[in-house]
C-alpha cells in the first residue's frame, strides 16, 4: 500500500499544476469525495470534474495545506483554496 500521506501530497501537487489527467491518475474509481456545504462526491469521473470546475473558474488556484489527520489507509487534509475568480464556476 502506498504511503497515505504521500499520496495526498502528490494529489495537492496535481491540483496545483492544474494536471487533469494526473488528478484522474491519482483518484480511484471509488474515490469519496467531502466539502463544505454538504458537497459529497462519489466516484473518478464526478472528483475530477469538481475539481476541475474550480480550476476552470479559478485561473491561478492552488490549495495550501495547514493541517493533516491520518488514521490507517485515511487521510483528512485541512486546506485554504486560494485563487483569482475569472471564470464561470459551474456547480
Amino acid at each position: 500500500m502506498a504511503d497515505v500521506q504521500a499520496v495526498g501530497a502528490q494529489w495537492v501537487e496535481a491540483f496545483n499544476a492544474h494536471d487533469e489527467g494526473r488528478i484522474g491518475e491519482m483518484t480511484t474509481e471509488d474515490a469519496v469525495f467531502e466539502g463544505p456545504g454538504d458537497v459529497r462526491l462519489e466516484g473518478r469521473e464526478a472528483v475530477v470534474g469538481y475539481a476541475m470546475s474550480w480550476l476552470t473558474a479559478f485561473g491561478d488556484a492552488r490549495l495550501d495545506v495547514h493541517d493533516e489527520h491520518l488514521a490507517g489507509d485515511w487521510i483528512v487534509q485541512e486546506f485554504v483554496f486560494n485563487g483569482t475568480h475569472t471564470g464561470t464556476l459551474h456547480g
